[in-house]
C-alpha cells in the first residue's frame, strides 16, 4: 500500500506512456527517468549520468542546453519538437515538453535549507503521428492525382460549403481559374449558373446547397454556365449535368459533399438539331406536319379553356400561289387539310 503522496506520484510516473526525464538544470544530466523513456529510446544501459543533450540530434552541447533552459518560463512549459537517438542509432520524432522546478537539498541538521533548480522533460513518441501523417499526405495526393485525371469537373466541399480542393476541369467548365475557387463558399460562389429557361439559379436552390442542408444527393441537374470573359464570353454557355454526393462522418452526418459537372453542351446540340429535325421538313425547311399538328392541338386545347374563343386557320398553297379559306370545308384530297380542317368548329 502507498503511505504518501510522494509514492503516488512516483507510482503515477511510472506507469505514464510518456517518457519522463528528471534532468539537471545546470548541464541537462540525466538525474532519474521512468520506463516509458526508456522504451522509447530501448536504451540498453542506464541513462542517468549522461547528458540529454547527447541524445539529441544533433547532438546539443553544455552551452547550447543553457541556451535552451534560458527559453523555459519560470512558471510554465516549453514545447518544441526534436529527434531522439535510439541505442541502435535510428532516430524517434518526439515531442519535448520543458519545465522549471526548484528541489530541496539535503543539509546537515541544523544547515539553512537550500534548493537547486532542475528540468523536468516529458517526451511523447511522434513516430506514429508521423506515419499517420505521411500515409494522410500519400492518400491526399493520391486523391489529388484521381481527381485531376478524371474527365468531369469535381470539387470537394466541406460542411460549411468551403471548397476544399478542385480539379482543373471544374475551373474550365466554371471559366475561373483555380485559385479564385479554393476557399470559396458554394452558399456565395464566384460564378453563376442558368437554368434550361434560362434564369439565374439561386445558390440556395443548386445541388451543392442543396445536399449540405439536407444530407441527400442530388443528382443529374440540367444547368447552364456562362462564360466569365476569361476563355468564353457570357453569351457562351456551357451546358452541365451537375450532381453533389454526401460525404459522411463516423456518426452518419454529413461532413461535406463533392459535386461534380458534366460538360453536355454536345449532346444538349444534338437533341436541339434532333428537334428541329422533327419540327420542320428537311427538304423545305418549312414546319413538318407534325409539328403543324401539334401546333394546332395546342391551340385548340387552349380555346377549349376559354368560353367563346375559336381557332382560325389560314392555308396558303405554296405551289399555285393561292389562298385558301376553308373555316368548316374538308379537301379529301389532302390529308394535312383534313387534320387541320377537324380541329375547326362547324
Amino acid at each position: 500500500m502507498l503511505t504518501s503522496t510522494s509514492e503516488l506520484s512516483a507510482a503515477l510516473v511510472q506507469h505514464l506512456e510518456d517518457g519522463v526525464w528528471l534532468l539537471d538544470a545546470a548541464d541537462g544530466r540525466v538525474e532519474d527517468v521512468n520506463p516509458a523513456a526508456d522504451a522509447l529510446l530501448s536504451l540498453d544501459r542506464d541513462p542517468r549520468g549522461r547528458a540529454f543533450g547527447d541524445l539529441l540530434v544533433p547532438e546539443l552541447a553544455t552551452e547550447g542546453w543553457r541556451l535552451l533552459v534560458d527559453q523555459i518560463p519560470t512558471e510554465g512549459t516549453h514545447r518544441l519538437t526534436v529527434s531522439l537517438r535510439r541505442e541502435d542509432d535510428s532516430i524517434a520524432p518526439a515531442q519535448l515538453v520543458l519545465s522549471r522546478h526548484q528541489i530541496d537539498v539535503e543539509v546537515p541538521p541544523g544547515a539553512e535549507p537550500r534548493t537547486r533548480e532542475v528540468v523536468l522533460a516529458i517526451t511523447r513518441d511522434l513516430e506514429e503521428r508521423v506515419r499517420l501523417t505521411e500515409h494522410l499526405r500519400t492518400q491526399r495526393e493520391l486523391l489529388d492525382r484521381t481527381i485531376d485525371a478524371l474527365g468531369e469537373g469535381v470539387a470537394v466541399v466541406d460542411r460549411s460549403g468551403r471548397i476544399e480542393n478542385a480539379n482543373a476541369t471544374f475551373g474550365e467548365l466554371i471559366d475561373l481559374p483555380l485559385d479564385q475557387l479554393i476557399d470559396r463558399s458554394v452558399f456565395d460562389p464566384p460564378w453563376t449558373t442558368l437554368d434550361e429557361s434560362g434564369d439565374v439559379v439561386t445558390p440556395e436552390s443548386t445541388p451543392a446547397v442543396t445536399t449540405l442542408r439536407t444530407g441527400r444527393a442530388a443528382r443529374d441537374r440540367l444547368l447552364q454556365a456562362p462564360g466569365t470573359g476569361r476563355e468564353r464570353s457570357t453569351d457562351e454557355p456551357v451546358w452541365l449535368r451537375v450532381s453533389c454526393e454526401p460525404i459522411r462522418d463516423a456518426t452518419g452526418g454529413t461532413d461535406g459533399a463533392v459535386l461534380t459537372l458534366t460538360d453536355v453542351s454536345d449532346v444538349r446540340r444534338m437533341e436541339q438539331r434532333l428537334q428541329d429535325a422533327a419540327r420542320t421538313d428537311a427538304l423545305t425547311g418549312l414546319a413538318s406536319r407534325s409539328h403543324v399538328v401539334a401546333t394546332l392541338d395546342r391551340a385548340l386545347a387552349a380555346a377549349a379553356d376559354l368560353d367563346g374563343h375559336r381557332v382560325g386557320v389560314l392555308h396558303v398553297d405554296l405551289d399555285n400561289f393561292h389562298v385558301e379559306r376553308h373555316p368548316c370545308r374538308v379537301l379529301p384530297f389532302d390529308w394535312n387539310r383534313q387534320h387541320l380542317a377537324a380541329g375547326l368548329p362547324k
